[in-house]
């Protein structure tokens, strides 16, 4: 790089909004599933799929959608609540259950994002087990190749960077 040259941070924000959403095949049926709230027919949504495959971006675009806040948090009367990797061990597994349970008990609505199935995560709380197993579960597949072009395109203009799709 020239001495001269000043470098310039230019951070950029990327949107996280539904219609920012690039729906394919892997994710028809998670995006299904955000857009029905607040219709669930089980008020906990488990969103489990690969690393990279929008499960945060689903969840971020569902908790603009309705408001909802992150764990850890105080539950109110009629809430929704949003758990991006459940299944990492960074939240404690008594907030998590207090939140899903609460939900089931009719307070609420919860949508949590996951790596593994319900029965194969490594949770303590056996009641957790169950109630997360209890959950609607909608499954993200893969990125496909028009997943990633979709999102290829999508970091270029978050950047204000004209392409060609």
């Amino acid at each position: 790089m020239n001495p001269a040259q000043l470098p310039f941070d230019l951070p950029h924000r990327a949107s996280l909004a539904r219609d920012d959403l690039i729906v394919t095949d892997a994710n028809r049926l998670a995006v299904a599933a955000i857009d029905s709230w607040p219709n669930w027919h089980h008020p906990v949504l488990l969103v489990v799929g690969p690393p990279g495959s929008g499960k945060s971006h689903l969840a971020a675009a569902w908790q603009e959608m309705t408001g909802a806040v992150p764990l850890p948090t105080e539950l109110s009367h009629r809430f929704a609540v949003v758990i991006d990797d459940i299944d990492s061990g960074a939240l404690s597994e008594i907030e998590i259950f207090k939140a899903v349970n609460a939900a089931r008990l009719g307070g609420g609505t919860v949508l949590a994002t996951a790596r593994t199935l319900a029965p194969a995560m490594d949770l303590k709380l056996a009641d957790l087990r169950s109630r997360l197993r209890a959950a609607t579960t909608v499954m993200t597949g893969t990125p496909d190749e028009a997943l990633l072009s979709g999102v290829l395109t999508k970091l270029f203009s978050d950047r204000q960077i004209a392409i060609d799709p």
